[in-house]
């Protein structure tokens, strides 16, 4: 990586002392923040292109460039590709690869586990990531509710 997050990684593994496995783990947080602030991003424009249209669009790519200039790629996926939503007539799966890099069909991590864990196995849901807050009232659905397989 290169630009100011590298610089960040730097200055914090100078100031901690740490080895590049923590470097790692700074990547992995500073990647999963970044996919929580795409999703949000994606999620409002989904929520305005319902609000206007009355249905959520069929794939990501309705939202450009009314909503959104263009679709948000996944910062945890390797291959840089977009974000995986399903829609199903009024509810929608919208899901990043999360840590571990690949799609679990919209399955979130395990409950139950320590935040180190949580990230390590499923996808990056925002109902699952905000589900500690109690801020799980949207219209996103697991995977498992539309029939996505």
């Amino acid at each position: 990586m290169n630009g100011w997050h590298s610089h960040v990684v730097l200055i914090l593994t100078d100031l901690t002392g740490d080895s590049a496995e923590s470097e790692k783990s700074y990547r992995q947080v500073f990647a999963r923040d970044e996919s929580v602030m795409r999703l949000l991003i994606v999620e409002l424009a989904l929520r305005a292109f319902q609000l206007e249209h009355g249905t959520y669009p069929t794939s990501l790519t309705e939202l450009v460039p009314g909503y959104l200039p263009s679709v948000p790629s996944d910062p945890c996926d390797a291959s840089a590709q977009p974000f995986h939503y399903t829609r199903n007539v009024d509810e929608y799966v919208l899901y990043g690869v999360g840590q571990n890099g690949t799609p679990d069909n919209g399955t979130p991590p395990q409950t139950g586990v320590t935040e180190d864990d949580f990230f390590a196995t499923g996808d990056l849901l925002l109902s699952a990531y905000f589900d500690d807050q109690g801020n799980n009232s949207s219209n996103q659905s697991d995977a498992s509710d539309i029939g996505v397989e």
